[in-house]
């Protein structure tokens, strides 16, 4: 878990893109919630599957991307 120091150390609002990786869509949502509200104005994209995400690795520019290791399916291309 990050600092409350290190979070405001975050580039302005709006210019942080996050990118959520797992096959669970309650823990999507709940990261998805607790980042809104840490990192207000920033990007959240939330994808089910490593074939999603790495369309959208290789299509977009994110300073973060979560990726839940092990997920059901086979990620092990990312």
């Amino acid at each position: 878990m990050m600092s409350a120091s290190a979070m405001s150390e975050q580039p302005a609002t709006g210019s942080l893109r996050i990118m959520l990786v797992d096959d669970h869509p309650i823990v999507r949502r709940g990261l998805r919630e607790i980042l809104a509200e840490a990192y207000e104005g920033a990007v959240i994209h939330e994808v089910g599957s490593g074939t999603e995400a790495q369309a959208l690795v290789r299509s977009h520019a994110w300073s973060v991307v979560i990726l839940d290791l092990r997920s059901e399916e086979h990620t092990s291309e990312l």
